[in-house]
């Protein structure tokens, strides 16, 4: 073994412990409720012991793909929330070794894509979302290695046998992967590979079946459809066309983020564009991908979730940069090769030094130490990091004393905004109130009428209940308060967060 090889095993496994460490949380990274969905999934297919009361219920009701619950449950994940990350940071670590071989297999050095997929690990957004029980992670695993098996594979059936699969399990990962099935259709129809079409059914067949027979497709389309219905299409367009910049810039730090500078992922933007057409260009497999992803991501209903969307297509969209840059002529290539690295070099390294210091200046109350794995933390402004801590804190503690304290019935079910996240730490049944637009009077009867008479009400709000404690500023004078869960942050007028019973 040379001493460069050497070198870059050693780089390998410091990014692979790094990892393990970072993500070995035993409390979800946030207060939402996809990692919630997701692990209470897990916990219902586990085949290694009983599901929680509420996992039932909740894995019923997911509209998400399957595929990641599944490889959560198989592997143990749906024991505890620490083996769930565990098993996320490990698909993850697999992600970058793949992205290591596509690199190789486009032509980058092996120094040269050991540079770039640390410097991607080190993205403010691969950081964070390694914090998170998210199907990204294993969406990104499958959609690199398909492209990666695709790379001089026309002639042979093999790989194109597991790139079509991989293309598929990415579809029941994320529903963005339909993207990647529409461009690997496409490319079979391009490139005519020996047998092709039995590539394509292998990928059609599986989606035309389970959007038969999943409501989840049709939702996505009924919402899709809805948030252009009241609106210009041109001025839905243009917003999101701008939360999509915000979006890119927030992949690398925060604005006003001190040493972080939003002109440089703006000009790695035009490097990654340009890399892009390159591969169109070459009629390339993920040069079709990587504008499908971006024109569904622009007309995407959710906006909010951007962030995280580019995640998965980022290494893709900075490998075809690279690979762009190379392939200018050789005066040319090494200068601009050099500068694109410098550039991601220094749109990284602002939020691992912000990293760092958080790491190594934990709150002196012992207490805090279980959330210190939670993208509340790693905020830029300390003050808002710290309330941000604080809060999450608060709200968790006060759903496990609703688990400890038995203060709700086991036989009984509980309202929330966010009732996967409520389920998952109060071990009971949870339902989603009723709509913040009904009146005070419909509002009342709904939830009297309903199966649950108990409410959990949380002092955050969100786009679908911009009121904090809802609805117990609308009916609270028909509530009996259980409990007040305060914390010394917000002091006594402002609990995390408030339980109640609605009376007969």
């Amino acid at each position: 073994m040379t001493y460069a090889s050497s070198f870059r095993l050693l780089a390998a496994a410091l990014v692979g412990l790094f990892f393990y460490s970072w993500s070995n949380g035993t409390v979800l990274a946030g207060t939402g409720g996809d990692d919630a969905t997701y692990w209470l999934t897990a916990n219902f297919f586990s085949p290694y012991s009983e599901p929680l009361l509420p996992a039932a219920q909740v894995a019923q009701r997911s509209l998400y793909p399957p595929l990641y619950p599944w490889v959560l449950a198989i592997f143990g994940g749906g024991e505890s929330v620490l083996s769930a990350h565990r098993i996320t940071a490990g698909i993850l670590l697999g992600a970058l070794v793949v992205l290591y071989q596509c690199g190789r297999r486009l032509g980058l050095t092996a120094n040269k894509a050991l540079a770039l997929v640390i410097l991607f690990a080190g993205c403010r957004v691969t950081l964070l979302e390694g914090l998170d029980l998210h199907s990204e992670h294993l969406y990104l695993l499958l959609s690199v290695g398909a492209i990666a098996l695709v790379i001089n594979a026309r002639e042979r059936p093999v790989p194109l046998l597991l790139a079509a699969l991989a293309v598929t399990g990415a579809y029941f990962t994320r529903t963005f992967g339909l993207t990647l099935c529409a461009s690997f259709v496409l490319w079979l129809v391009f490139t005519h590979p020996p047998g092709g079409w039995r590539y394509g059914l292998v990928v059609i067949a599986p989606i035309v079946l389970w959007s038969a027979f999943h409501s989840g497709s049709g939702t996505y389309v009924s919402d899709l459809l809805g948030s252009y219905a009241g609106n210009s299409i041109v001025g839905q367009l243009t917003n999101n066309l701008l939360q999509l910049q915000i979006a890119w810039l927030g992949c690398f730090g925060e604005i006003g983020q001190p040493g972080f500078f939003p002109l440089v992922p703006l000009i790695l933007a035009i490097f990654c564009v340009l890399g892009t057409v390159h591969r169109l260009r070459t009629g390339a497999f993920d040069g079709l991908y990587v504008p499908a992803y971006l024109t569904l991501l622009l007309i995407w209903p959710y906006p909010v979730e951007y962030e995280r969307l580019l995640y998965p297509i980022l290494p893709v969209a900075l490998l075809q940069g690279a690979v762009g840059t190379l392939a200018l002529s050789e005066s040319f290539s090494r200068a601009g090769y050099a500068v694109l690295m410098a550039l991601l070099l220094a749109a990284v390294i602002p939020f691992a030094l912000l990293v760092q210091a958080r790491l190594a200046a934990p709150p002196e109350d012992s207490g805090y130490q279980p959330y210190l794995r939670t993208r509340a933390w790693y905020l830029s402004d300390p003050v808002l990091a710290f309330t941000n801590l604080a809060y999450q804190r608060a709200l968790i503690e006060a759903l496990q004393d609703v688990r400890q304290q038995a203060r709700v019935p086991k036989d009984a079910c509980l309202l929330a905004t966010k009732p996967a996240l409520v389920a998952l730490y109060t071990e009971v049944q949870v339902d989603g109130l009723p709509a913040f637009t009904l009146s005070n009077r419909e509002l009342e009867r709904v939830i009297r009428n309903g199966r649950c008479q108990y409410l959990f009400m949380m002092m955050s709000i969100s786009p679908a209940f911009p009121q904090a404690y809802f609805p117990y500023r609308r009916i609270g004078s028909r509530l009996t308060v259980l409990a007040a869960y305060r914390s010394p942050m917000f002091g006594f007028d402002n609990p995390a967060a408030l339980l109640a019973h609605l009376p007969p």
